[in-house]
């Protein structure tokens, strides 16, 4: 929730927001998920493709790195990415969350603070 806003409409002050879609690493493997356009509160689709990832061990670190969209408007180049925050949580710890989670048949819902220190 609250992602920085890193879209703005030309002459349009209060119209800063996001494009976010997240980049999930584990083990080598990396998936990247759909754009959820204009919003600076994500909430993905249910029909979001899955990711797999190979679980090596329950210490792994699940990565997730939160990036915007580039709208390619007159004041941003052309594939211009803005980093939103990122955050890095055990497989472990995902697993002692993952009862609590349930929205449904097969789905789960979570929120994690992101790390923003890194953001420009």
């Amino acid at each position: 929730r609250n992602l920085a806003g890193v879209n703005w409409r030309a002459l349009e002050v209060e119209s800063f927001d996001s494009d976010p879609y997240c980049i999930l690493k584990l083990g080598g493997r990396e998936s990247r998920t759909s754009t959820v356009v204009g919003t600076t509160c994500p909430a993905w689709p249910p029909d979001e493709k899955s990711a797999y990832f190979l679980v090596h061990h329950r210490e792994q670190q699940l990565e997730i790195s939160v990036c915007g969209a580039d709208r390619s408007g007159i004041f941003a180049p052309r594939n211009f990415v803005n980093f939103l925050g990122s955050v890095a949580i055990s497989v472990a710890k995902v697993m002692k969350l993952w009862p609590s989670q349930a929205v449904g048949l097969g789905r789960r819902k979570s929120q994690v603070a992101l790390d923003t220190s890194r953001v420009s």
